[in-house]
């Protein structure tokens, strides 16, 4: 049995900004230069930030799903309980 949970724009803008930073950090390792090592190493710290903070907004909106498998289905915006 699946539940879902609707996420409002602005959590959803956090998820965004970490899937960016992912994707800058690909970029940057494809790199051979120090400075792209540094980069990528600071992106990919950036990245666990932001999905740290959306998942702790989302447990503040939602807490009764702490401790649940969980998984953001982005398209839709949407928290689906496995």
């Amino acid at each position: 049995m699946s539940s879902e949970y609707s996420i409002p724009i602005s959590l959803h803008s956090i998820m965004m900004d970490s899937i960016a930073a992912e994707d800058a950090r690909d970029s940057a390792v494809k790199g051979y230069f120090k400075f792209q090592v540094r980069n990528a190493v600071y992106l990919s710290r950036l990245s666990r930030e932001y999905r740290d903070e959306f998942w702790n907004k989302v447990y503040e909106l939602y807490p009764d799903l702490k401790g649940k498998t969980l998984s953001y289905k982005i398209n839709e915006k949407i928290i689906s309980v496995k």
